[in-house]
């Protein structure tokens, strides 16, 4: 076996560089006639069959493209074009015929190439293959191994080469660019996406089809794909610098436009994202830039509001899709990727201008995952753009550094993040039991779709691409199964992600971030489970703690959390029109659990300070802030101040706990 195996090796070897020397003596001169392309081609066809691996380092399939194919197309074109500037039509007509002719060999020379590689080397389901281009020896079909990498590779070049040739055929017609059938090209494109997605140029050739069927939210999220893959296409930077400067030139919305209106809301959303993805790219984000980030808040808090339910439909199905609320959040993804890849290593940057353009590309993933939990609230739960989306941006962030959570500027008073993540509990509360589902590495319809991205290589990593992908109710159960588990996995970080894990669902932490130098008090909603737990941080609780050896502790009992008035309310059979006396060692005093309910009592009797029982209820703002600061989905203790007349500042009762409810002076109680 060894020595027929040398055998069939050396014999390879031989045809091998016999057939070099034949392309070698055709590649001359430019050879534009049907006989030498023919041979060409044969030899190059036979070349990929004697030793892919070889053939590869020797660009054999680059040169079969450009001498076998591209080189006489061009010749031809230029030809034709000439005839029709000078009236001679009969000639023009000649060298369309012959153009067509050439792309037509070439069509079956690669589905032939398609067909024997996978014969030869493999299966790598490749689509589109037919064995009767090209005559080859027999003994060149004979199989043996090559690397699949390599296979796949190259079968996804031939698929993007019939992409070129059915975009060539549809560019002679004489219509309009976007009312030409652009179909088989994309179809083309798209099949070599998924025989081989870490390659790039496929995607810059769908960006230009995109671009005659003048899409430009597709077109530019094809040109951001393309630019966050393992094998980059570069000419795909010069592209969308001219891609976004045309957009930026043509594209001007008119602030006069009814803004709840469906169709002017969801277009002068599409420019203004492109607008801000445009200035990010080309490093020119402008001073007034926040504002124009303020008017894209407006319309996407517009179009998530249920009455205009509308709008949401009109912008996922806006430019003949049907997810393009999906490809404007891969294009904020994409961009973050971008400026943290290209810019984070530029020295020429200072690292202030690094981080703001970083906060401003994590701006728009955060206004965008808003918009989809906000959305889900109102629309049916297998809706799979809105809940894919969803999905993505969680698992994505999943994976991100902690310092790229917290980031998101102030808009309109808010930060960005800030809403994204009081609006993804709802949304998880909503959901309420978790999917369980036993297939959730199965890869789904846009795990395909992203395959090959690299900010979620993480996340694809662990999926099964090989297996079909579930259906109907099952598809959403696995969606909503991986976007708990992303969730999860955020909260479990710590650090200052604003998302805890509860018991039986999530809750929200204070979120940290400083607003103009100032500490943002916001009181944190818990909709997500009827015991959410609060997780208090101890050690803060511990600085703030003004005791005299070791002091008891008072029991606190947890109740059901109301997300709309954030305070306590348990039902009515068990809610208390007294206050409630707890025991403490020496003394008793009595924690305000009527003001906490929102009942009003105003028979109490004022506090009595000093030794002893205390009969009425501390000074106001002391017991409250420490009682909530250490209340949890179980019993937990605190601590007790020795004396009734050393209450805290208010300043520090509003720092007690960064991670629990807030004090507040303006109501009745504490929420």
């Amino acid at each position: 076996m060894e020595d027929g195996d040398g055998d069939v090796s050396m014999r390879r070897q031989a045809k091998f560089a016999s057939r070099m020397a034949i392309l070698s003596g055709l590649e001359g001169p430019a050879k534009h006639d049907g006989k030498a392309r023919r041979r060409m081609r044969t030899a190059c066809v036979e070349l990929l069959l004697a030793d892919l691996s070889y053939a590869e380092t020797k660009d054999v399939e680059t040169r079969l493209w450009r001498r076998g194919c591209n080189a006489s197309k061009d010749v031809l074109r230029r030809k034709m074009k000439e005839c029709l500037e000078q009236d001679k039509m009969e000639e023009a007509e000649k060298h369309r015929k012959d153009m067509l002719e050439l792309l037509e060999d070439a069509r079956k020379t690669y589905r032939c190439l398609v067909a024997l590689l996978q014969r030869v080397y493999g299966d790598v389901k490749a689509p589109g293959g037919e064995e009767s281009g090209v005559h080859v020896e027999k003994d060149l079909l004979e199989k043996h191994e090559a690397p699949e990498e390599t296979v796949r590779r190259t079968c996804a070049t031939c698929l993007l080469r019939l992409g070129d040739l059915a975009r060539y055929e549809v560019e002679i017609d004489e219509t309009n660019l976007p009312e030409k059938n652009w179909n088989e090209a994309e179809t083309w494109y798209r099949s070599a996406t998924k025989v081989w997605p870490h390659a790039g140029n496929a995607h810059n050739q769908m960006a230009v089809l995109a671009v005659y069927r003048e899409q430009p939210v597709v077109a530019c999220y094809h040109y951001l794909r393309s630019l966050a893959v393992k094998e980059l296409f570069f000419t795909a930077k010069d592209n969308l610098a001219l891609f976004f400067g045309k957009e930026a030139a043509e594209h001007r919305p008119n602030d006069a436009d009814n803004r709840n209106e469906p169709g002017k809301i969801v277009h002068r959303i599409s420019h203004t994202v492109l607008q801000v993805l445009g200035t990010l790219y080309n490093h020119a984000y402008p001073e007034d830039g926040d504002t124009v980030l303020v008017a894209l808040r407006k319309d996407l808090h517009n179009i998530t509001k249920k009455r205009h339910c509308k709008n949401i439909e009109v912008l996922q199905r806006m430019e003949g899709g049907s997810s393009t609320l999906l490809k404007m959040l891969t294009c904020c993804i994409s961009m973050v990727y971008w400026v943290r890849t290209v810019k984070g290593n530029d020295k020429e940057d200072p690292v202030a201008l690094y981080e703001k353009f970083l906060s401003k590309a994590m701006t728009l993933c955060f206004l965008f995952g808003r918009c989809m939990a906000q959305s889900s609230l109102f629309m049916l739960p297998d809706d799979s753009d809105i809940l894919a989306g969803l999905m993505i941006l969680l698992e994505w962030m999943s994976t991100c550094p902690d310092g790229f959570l917290s980031l998101g500027c102030s808009v309109n008073g808010v930060s960005a993040s800030q809403d994204f993540y009081d609006a993804l509990v709802k949304y998880l509360g909503k959901c309420k039991v978790e999917c369980t589902y036993d297939r959730h590495t199965v890869a789904l319809p846009e795990d395909v779709e992203l395959n090959g991205f690299v900010p979620l290589q993480e996340i694809h990593k662990a999926l099964d691409f090989n297996s079909p992908s579930p259906e109907g109710q099952t598809l959403a159960s696995v969606r909503r199964h991986r976007l708990f588990q992303a969730a999860k996995a955020m909260a479990s970080r710590g650090g200052r992600i604003p998302v805890c894990v509860c018991e039986n669902g999530f809750a929200l932490r204070k979120d940290d971030h400083a607003q103009d130098g100032q500490r943002q008090e916001r009181a944190l909603s818990v909709p997500c489970c009827k015991e959410a737990q609060l997780l208090a941080s101890e050690a803060t609780l511990a600085k703030r703690r003004r005791t005299e050896g070791d002091p008891a502790g008072i029991k606190v009992e947890h109740r059901p959390v109301d997300d709309e008035t954030l305070e306590f309310n348990p039902p009515a059979e068990n809610r208390p029109s007294k206050w409630q006396r707890v025991s403490l060692g020496p003394r008793t005093i009595v924690p305000p659990v009527a003001p906490l309910f929102g009942a009003k009592d105003d028979t109490l009797d004022p506090p009595e300070k000093g030794p002893g029982p205390t009969k009425g209820p501390p000074p106001p703002g002391w017991l409250d802030s420490y009682q909530l600061a250490s209340i949890t989905a179980r019993t937990r203790h605190f601590t007790v101040p020795p004396n009734w007349s050393d209450p805290l500042p208010e300043q520090e009762l509003k720092q007690i706990n960064p991670y629990a409810f807030r004090w507040s002076a303006d109501k009745e109680g504490t929420t």
